[in-house]
Parts: C-alpha cells; sequence; structure tokens
C-alpha cells in the first residue's frame, strides 16, 4: 500500500516539496560547512548536488525509483526499472566518457548486464545509465579494482586487456572479469 501511494509519485511528491520549500525554504539553510559531506552545501532542495554513487545528495528521483525497484524486486514482481540503455563510459579508444552503441550493455539474464571491451592501456571507467543520467562506480568486493579520484569523481581503474563488465541492478555494483 505505501509502495503505491500517491506522495511517491515523482510530480505528486514535486508538488509538495514545493510548498513546504516556499513555506519553509529560508528556515533551513545551516550557518556551518560539514566536512564529512566534502564541503558540499546542502539546502532545501529536490535535485541532486552530488552522484548518488558519491552517498551524498540525491534526488528525490532517483532516491524512490531506486526504493521502489529493490522493493518490487524483493516482493518478486522483478525489477521494475528500465535498464536497457547502460553503456560502459571511459577514457579508453575513442570513448572519450560518451555513449558508443559498441560499449552498450546488453541483458544476459534478469538483473545481469554485460559488456565486452579490449583496451591496450590501463584505463578508467563507469557505468552510465542514459535512461537517469546516473553514474555506477560501486565494485563488487570480490574484483581487485584501484580507483582513481578526480575531486569528487571517482573512476574504477584497470590494467590494459580485455575485460568481460557486468552490472547488477539488484545491488547496482560493477564486476568485471578479465579474459583469457
Amino acid at each position: 500500500e505505501v509502495a503505491s501511494s500517491n506522495m511517491l509519485v515523482v510530480e505528486n511528491f514535486e508538488a509538495s516539496f514545493n510548498l513546504a520549500k516556499s513555506l519553509y525554504g529560508s528556515d533551513t539553510a545551516t550557518s556551518k560547512t560539514y566536512q564529512n559531506a566534502k564541503y558540499h552545501s546542502f539546502g532545501f532542495d529536490i535535485n541532486e548536488t552530488c552522484s548518488p554513487s558519491d552517498s551524498a545528495n540525491m534526488s528525490f528521483k532517483d532516491y524512490i525509483s531506486g526504493k521502489l525497484n529493490i522493493l518490487n524486486y524483493y516482493l518478486g514482481k522483478g525489477d521494475s526499472r528500465d535498464w536497457s540503455e547502460l553503456y560502459l563510459r571511459g577514457n579508453f579508444l575513442y570513448n572519450d566518457w560518451q555513449n558508443h552503441e559498441e560499449w552498450r550493455f546488453q541483458k544476459i539474464e534478469d538483473g545481469v548486464y554485460a559488456v565486452n571491451v579490449e583496451v591496450d592501456n590501463k584505463f578508467k571507467f563507469k557505468v552510465y545509465d542514459n535512461k537517469t543520467g546516473t553514474w555506477y562506480n560501486t565494485v563488487d568486493n570480490r574484483c581487485n579494482a584501484e580507483f582513481e579520484y578526480q575531486g569528487d569523481h571517482r573512476n574504477i581503474e584497470v590494467p590494459a586487456g580485455s575485460y568481460t563488465v557486468l552490472f547488477y541492478t539488484e545491488t547496482l555494483t560493477v564486476y568485471f572479469v578479465k579474459n583469457k
């Protein structure tokens, strides 16, 4: 019953949010900068102020979509989200952090998507959901990955080689295997 509530529909929530913001927005400004928030200034905002994968402030749309997706999965209703536009983006070949059909993930089973990539040099990458504009860079703990940090951005970094990169929609994690 809660999951089907009209308050969880993004447009309905946004209308209530905007009303509350107009009434209380001036009362929510903090006088402090919090170090544990990487010096971000959080405010009365319905939009993301950071990438969802940074465990910081995310949009209501991303938040509720993820929560309802997990709920539906555990209720046995399957994965209700559209994962048809997942791409591997990185600094390899002619990708330059853009979408290319060659690196579009394909569904291999419920909740698992895969793409193959072969590169001659060490490369950095993330998974990008073109439908929501969300980047994913959380790596399954079974993988031996290094990370490159550029400000608040974290990239997965692996040596040259041929890889199969998997994305698990239930856990929103990346798993990769070096091909022989």
